[in-house]
């Protein structure tokens, strides 16, 4: 069983502490490193991805979550009979308001609002800054499930969401011809870990993959640039990637 107090207290709680009081203080802030986003060339997500779960889960280490890549995924984990569906025309991104008992938390922190956005992201608290590229994927607090569109007038595919008690669910069905959900589970042992599953990808799908905790928000020139020339040697989404 997860403790409550392992996960508000870890290294990495504290330098996330360390970041804010620089930022409130007009310094430019740390930027830790990421393990757990991959930027694929086009075709490249559905031959890493495709037919495989992500589970995240938090260990207290630096990039926070360790992930376990399970294969054979052919399904959704959840149905999508019963979801609601999004409809983009109206607002995008879509707001998904939480009821108190609800909350997702992300990188240790509770979220009562979560942001649905058409080109496949979910961002938490505010709406985020896309998945155009890595620096707006590090840009803000936001999942990169895959880059779609969502609402191009001639998509045939749908955009879902449902709360449960132990679990928040957004899917993206048949999008751009992907298939792709995620479950946000919020009680129980359970809680604070994510599954992303992949049942379907496009041939040719590509584009920024993975979690973010907004390690950009803020930065300057060089942070940006020392933090991006790294990016991409610690982590391969479709492996799994434990202690990192």
């Amino acid at each position: 069983m997860k403790g409550i107090g392992m996960k508000r207290f870890s290294g990495i709680s504290v330098a996330v502490a360390m970041i804010a009081a620089a930022t409130l203080a007009g310094c430019p802030p740390v930027v830790t490193e990421d393990n757990q986003s991959q930027n694929f060339a086009a075709g490249a997500a559905k031959t890493n991805l495709e037919g495989k779960q992500l589970y995240f889960q938090p260990d207290g280490s630096i990039s926070f979550y360790s992930r376990t890549v399970t294969d054979g995924i052919t399904a959704f984990g959840v149905p999508t009979a019963g979801q609601a569906i999004v409809d983009f025309s109206v607002a995008d991104p879509f707001v998904l308001n939480l009821a108190a008992g609800s909350e997702v938390l992300y990188y240790g922190q509770s979220f009562s609002t979560l942001y649905i956005g058409s080109d496949g992201t979910v961002s938490f608290g505010v709406p985020g800054s896309g998945n155009a590229s890595v620096t707006d994927h590090f840009s803000s607090k936001q999942i990169s499930l895959l880059p779609v569109d969502a609402a191009d007038a001639s998509e045939t595919g749908t955009v879902s969401w449902q709360v449960f008690t132990d679990s928040v669910v957004v899917t993206f069905d048949a999008v751009d011809g992907s298939s792709f959900q995620a479950e946000f589970f919020i009680s129980g042992a359970m809680d604070e870990d994510i599954a992303i599953t992949y049942p379907t990808i496009n041939a040719t799908a590509g584009g920024v993959v993975g979690l973010s905790n907004g390690q950009l928000a803020g930065s300057n020139a060089a942070q940006i640039a020392a933090f991006l020339s790294a990016f991409g040697t610690g982590s391969d989404l479709g492996t799994t990637n434990t202690g990192s």
